[in-house]
This record gives C-alpha cells, sequence and structure tokens, in this order.
C-alpha cells in the first residue's frame, strides 16, 4: 500500500514514462522465452508440413507424367489395332510397304507432337523391320537393347525399362548419347494381323529430372525413384540412373536401407518419406536432412532478436516524448470538457501539442460542433414532421370527404336504379383506397387480383368494352405477397394496346404458380401483339417501371421477359421470390 501511494504521488509525467518502459521490457522477455520453449517446436511441425506438401506434389506430377505415357500408348495401341493397312503385310509389294510405311510413320510423328513427354515411337516387325519417329534409328542396334526379340508366339507384356544409353537413337555414334527411359508392349495377342509385334515409347530422363527438382528443399536433401526391381528410375546422380539400388549410395548413405523405411521414419537424423506412384510400380523415396529447419529457426532467431531490440529502443524514445508534452494539453482538454458539458458547445481546444492530443484536440472540437449541429436539425425535424403529421391530417380529410363523396353518387345511381354506375362506383373506390397504400408496399396475389378486377370493371364501362380477366391460379401461391399494384401496367396496356373493337373475343389470362422458391406469373392476351426488339426499344414507361421496382427491391433474384408475335398475342412474365 505504501508503494501504491508513493506511486500515485508521483507527477503524471513520471508514471508515464515508467509504465512505457515496464511494457517493452516485460514483453521482451516474454517473447524470448516462449521463443526458447515453442519455437522449435512451431518450425518442425512447419517445416514437416513443407516436406509432406513438396513430396505430394512431386508424386501428383509423377503420376501426371505415368498417366500421360499411358494415353500414349493406348494411342499407339490403337493405331496398330486399327490399322487396317497391316493385314496382309508379308504380302505386299516393296512399293505398298514404302507408301504404309509413310503413312503410319506420319501417325506416329502426329502423336508424338500432340504429347511433348514422348521423345521418339518405335513399332516393331516380327521379320525385324519397323516403324519409327525417329529417322536415325539404327536397327541392329535397337534389336540388340531389347530384353527379347519379338516372335509370333509371344505372351503379351508391358514393362518399363530403366534409364539406359540409346546408343539406338542415331546411325552414327559420334552424337552424344541421351539417356532413355523406355516404355515396351509386346502386342501379338492385341493384333490380328500378327504384323506388329513390339511397341516401344522412349521419354527423355531430362524429363524425370525436371520433376524432381522441386524435391530437393535444402542442402542435404535428395529423392530417388524405384521399380519393382529395385532398379533406379531416377538417381540423384546421374551416373547411378539405371542401376540396381544395392550397390548404389549418395551422399554417404546407402539407398537400400533408405528404400526399406516406412513413411516419416527417421534414420540417421533424416527423415524418409516414401510415396507409391499410382498407375505404375514405381516408389518415391525422399530423404530430407534438418538444414531446412535449422535454415528457418536460424533466421527466426535473428529476426526475433532485432524486433525485440527495435521495440525497446523506440519505446524508450517515445515514452520520453509522451511524458513530456501530456500534462499540460491535458488539463486543457478537461477544463474544455467541463465547459461542454456545461452545455458551450462553442467552446474549443486552443493550443499546439503532439500528433496524437492535437488529433484528440480537433476530434473534441469535431465533436461538440457534430453536437451543436444535430441539435439544430433535431429542432427543424420536428417542425418538419410537424407539418408533415398537418398535411398527413389534411389528405386523410380530403380521402375520407372523397370516399364520402362517392358513397353518396353511389346510393343516387341506386335509386335511380343505374346499377352498372353504383358497380362502377364501388369499384373505383375500391381502387382509390388500394392505390392511396405505399406503392413499395407488399400486398397478397389475392388482394392484387382483386384489384386487376376492379380495374378490369372500370375499364370495360369507360371504353363500353367487352374484356375478360380469366385466371389459373395455383392455390398455395394467393397468400405469396408481391409488390403493390405490380401487374396494373401489364393489364392497361393490354386494355389499351393490345385489342381491336371489332376483334369478337378479347380475353387477358393471368396465370400464377410457384416454382421452388420462385413465383411466376404471367399475362398473356390474345390481341393483335407487336415486334418485340429488346426493353431498350419499349417508349411507354409501365413495363421499364416494373422492371425498375424489381430490381430496386428483389436485386437481381427477379425477372421480366417479353414475348410478343404479330397477329398472336402478348405474354409478359415475372419471376420473383416467393415471399410468403
Amino acid at each position: 500500500m505504501i508503494g501504491a501511494w508513493k506511486f500515485g504521488r508521483w507527477s503524471v509525467k513520471t508514471q508515464v514514462m515508467i509504465g512505457v518502459m515496464i511494457v517493452p521490457v516485460v514483453s521482451s522477455f516474454i517473447l524470448l522465452v516462449f521463443f526458447y520453449r515453442n519455437i522449435r517446436a512451431f518450425y518442425v511441425e512447419r517445416v514437416q508440413d513443407i516436406q509432406r506438401h513438396t513430396i505430394d506434389m512431386v508424386a501428383g506430377d509423377l503420376e501426371d507424367f505415368v498417366k500421360q505415357c499411358e494415353t500414349v500408348s493406348e494411342q499407339v495401341l490403337g493405331l496398330v489395332v486399327f490399322q487396317e493397312d497391316l493385314e496382309g503385310y508379308s504380302g505386299k509389294t516393296a512399293y505398298e510397304r514404302l507408301l504404309l510405311a509413310r503413312n503410319i510413320n506420319a501417325q506416329l510423328l502426329n502423336i508424338k507432337l500432340a504429347n511433348k513427354v514422348v521423345d521418339h515411337i518405335y513399332l516393331l516387325n516380327f521379320d525385324g523391320q519397323g516403324f519409327s519417329t525417329n529417322g536415325e534409328w539404327n536397327k541392329s542396334v535397337f534389336l540388340e537393347g531389347l530384353p527379347e526379340k519379338p516372335v509370333i508366339d509371344q505372351p503379351g507384356q508391358k514393362m518399363v525399362i530403366p534409364p539406359r544409353q540409346a546408343e539406338y537413337a542415331y546411325v552414327s555414334h559420334s552424337r552424344n548419347v541421351p539417356l532413355r527411359i523406355s516404355y515396351v508392349m509386346y502386342l501379338n495377342q492385341y493384333t490380328k494381323s500378327g504384323t506388329i509385334g513390339l511397341v516401344q515409347l522412349d521419354v527423355r530422363y531430362s524429363q524425370l529430372e525436371h520433376i524432381m527438382k522441386n524435391a530437393v528443399l535444402g542442402e542435404g536433401d535428395f529423392s530417388f525413384i524405384i521399380d519393382e526391381e529395385m532398379r533406379l528410375i531416377y538417381a540423384p546422380e546421374r551416373e547411378l540412373a539405371g542401376r540396381s539400388i544395392a550397390d548404389a549410395s549418395c551422399q554417404g548413405r546407402k539407398l537400400a536401407q533408405l528404400a526399406d523405411r516406412q513413411d516419416g521414419e527417421q534414420a540417421g537424423g533424416d527423415t524418409v518419406r516414401v510415396r507409391n506412384i499410382a498407375g505404375s510400380k514405381w516408389k518415391l523415396v525422399q530423404v530430407n536432412s534438418d538444414t531446412l529447419l535449422n535454415q528457418e529457426l536460424h533466421k527466426a532467431m535473428k529476426t526475433w532478436i532485432l524486433v525485440l531490440a527495435f521495440y525497446i529502443i523506440c519505446a524508450t524514445a517515445v515514452s520520453v516524448s509522451i511524458a513530456r508534452g501530456i500534462t499540460t494539453p491535458i488539463m486543457a482538454m478537461i477544463d474544455s470538457m467541463k465547459a461542454a458539458g456545461r452545455g458551450n458547445f462553442k467552446v474549443r481546444i486552443s493550443g499546439s501539442y503532439n500528433k496524437e492530443l492535437a488529433s484528440l484536440s480537433e476530434h473534441f472540437g469535431q465533436m461538440v460542433a457534430k453536437i451543436d449541429r444535430l441539435m439544430q436539425e433535431n429542432i427543424q425535424k420536428e417542425h418538419e414532421k410537424t407539418a408533415l403529421q398537418m398535411q398527413a391530417l389534411n389528405a386523410r380529410i380530403n380521402s375520407h370527404f372523397l370516399y364520402n363523396t362517392l358513397n353518396g353518387i353511389k346510393w343516387q345511381a341506386i335509386k335511380a336504379k343505374q346499377m352498372p354506375i353504383a358497380e362502377s362506383i364501388v369499384a373505383l373506390t375500391r381502387i382509390l383506397e388500394y392505390s392511396y397504400k405505399d406503392t413499395d408496399d407488399m400486398v397478397s396475389m389475392k388482394e392484387e387480383f382483386s384489384f386487376i378486377n376492379d380495374y378490369a370493371y372500370v375499364q370495360n364501362m369507360r371504353y363500353d368494352s367487352h374484356i375478360k380477366i380469366q385466371y389459373d391460379i395455383d392455390p398455395e401461391t394467393e397468400s405469396c405477397r408481391i409488390l403493390k399494384m405490380l401487374l396494373q401496367p401489364i393489364v392497361e396496356n393490354a386494355f389499351m394496346y393490345a385489342f381491336d373493337k371489332e376483334q369478337p373475343e378479347n380475353i387477358v389470362w393471368i396465370k400464377c404458380v410457384r416454382q421452388e422458391k420462385r413465383l411466376i406469373i404471367a399475362v398473356r392476351d390474345n390481341g393483335k401483339g407487336f415486334a418485340f426488339q429488346g426493353m431498350d426499344k419499349l417508349t411507354g414507361i409501365g413495363l421499364n417501371n416494373i422492371l425498375q421496382r424489381l430490381r430496386l427491391h428483389f436485386g437481381e433474384t427477379c425477372g421480366l421477359e417479353i414475348d410478343s408475335v404479330s397477329g398472336a398475342g402478348t405474354c409478359v412474365t415475372l419471376t420473383v421470390p416467393a415471399d410468403l
């Protein structure tokens, strides 16, 4: 208590300096303790997520690579199976064989150009001849490099030959011999002609290297791919590609031992991750060292130390600046606020202060000015409200007088036995009552149809016409609510423009159905119609007004469609949300 009392006796300047200094110092120690205790676990999980994501991404790219090779295989197989010209190949003349070779080579070239994953395609006959997209291939060297030569009674099979020097690719050996991975199919069981015995697709090893370069995240990481016979389809060092994994090593690690590890298992301080490549018999093995983790921790530690040092320096400077300039403006603000509390809204805070207090002073002045303005506006609104209430009262008196006058005329017509006139006045009265509502009020479909009936009755009496209104209404829609007087402009257009007096029967059909959460209203007539060219071509305001009201109230969930043909009538369809 004594310590607290002494602290309270200190000046505001001293208290602010001490308070602002304590915050960065204490927070700095807390953050450092948190870093050493928890940040390593955070970065371990982060690095592991990156490693898992990387191997999954590379495995996905490899699966796409395998799928592309399978696609090319199927295309070539389709060419062989359905190539009728191959039938009776042995009986063809040399010229016919030449034409056939050109045709098949052209088709193989098209397949190669459409699938960039393939380097070259080779088809081999049982007689040792063949077709290829490679015009420089050495057939004899090609045959020597096959696992087995094609024979007529061989079983059909597929195999993948690991990376090897494709010496058969060129007749001349003066060129650099590339590394190729070969997809081989023995095909006699697929063909009826018995002409083609083998299909081989060569893929550049560099394409695998391009995919696998994304698997290396840091120094000490490496990856390799093996097949079911434990041969290296891809190796971190090119000279290991195609060799057996039994005698291969990388960075002093035996690859055979790493291949036996389970996914996520630790091996000599490194993490081994394994993925089986779908669509093939390949297995991807990735070895991740702690290099990436150590790099991340080093960067994080360096960043934290710099931030904390900068934070303490800035906090010290700010605390001194705040403490020097805070006491005088605070007292000036307190005096001004007391004056505003007594009702003096003309008061302002004067003086040149630091940025924060100057902003506070400015906002205080804006606040009292706004309060003063709002009070004046409230007084003005009260006057306007009183005037509007008087206008509303006068409107009620005027409408009440109008209803009484029409009611008197109705009874005079009844006494004179002029029932059509009396019924017209009753209908007109209901129309006036309905239209006095706010035009944006929502009404039920039943009320809207009643208004249409009254409107049609008055219009028929007015123009001595005999236009009928017929309804096809789903009972479930009668309680649905729509904008008031939404259908009236459509019906009015039908009365004013659709019909000729010579026409024997004039009818307006109104159909209303509900489809899920939408209300479909169609107004159709059997009038003369017109050539509809779009909403922007309409000269009247009725339909455009309807569309604007719909969009203002319902947004883009509504719609208006017009279907009109000259001599066949017009149909206007409205789509609105079904609001019960």
